[in-house]
């Protein structure tokens, strides 16, 4: 008769367990980059709304967005799952992306730039306020 040979789970648990990690931070990395690559184009359309073609002084940040891209409204749809907010000062646009219940920033955008400013999700504990920390007049001064 042989002999059953017993095998360690540890190490293969190990293997799993870390692999997962790294699988989980490269796909977050991915669904940030996405999600940034997609604001650039949300704020320069409330961009173009606040600063060139007017818009009811009155929405909330989310009526805004939805207002600034009913011309192609998949450019909002990547922020359902998401609190948005958006500052208008001086005619500029800056658009804040939080978590869902608002507890911390993700990534924040000025309207006057062509690229995404800050990617607040790469900050380690503690993770950023969501709330604005780019100022208008500073960063869109010509």
């Amino acid at each position: 008769m042989k002999k059953k040979r017993s095998i360690s789970l540890i190490p293969f648990c190990l293997i799993v367990l870390f692999s997962t990690n790294g699988c989980s931070t490269n796909a977050k990395q991915e669904d940030m980059y996405s999600l940034a690559a997609n604001l650039t184009k949300a704020t320069a359309a409330v961009q173009a709304k606040v600063k060139y073609e007017g818009y009811p002084e009155q929405l909330a940040d989310r009526e805004l967005l939805t207002f600034a891209t009913k011309h192609d409204p998949k450019l909002s749809e990547p922020f359902l799952d998401y609190k948005v907010k958006i500052s208008t000062e001086n005619s500029e646009a800056i658009m804040l992306i939080c978590n869902k219940s608002g507890e911390y920033a993700l990534l924040e955008d000025a309207g006057c730039t062509p690229q995404i400013d800050i990617h607040h999700w790469q900050q380690e504990e503690p993770k950023a306020q969501c709330s604005f920390t780019i100022s208008a007049p500073k960063k869109c001064s010509y």
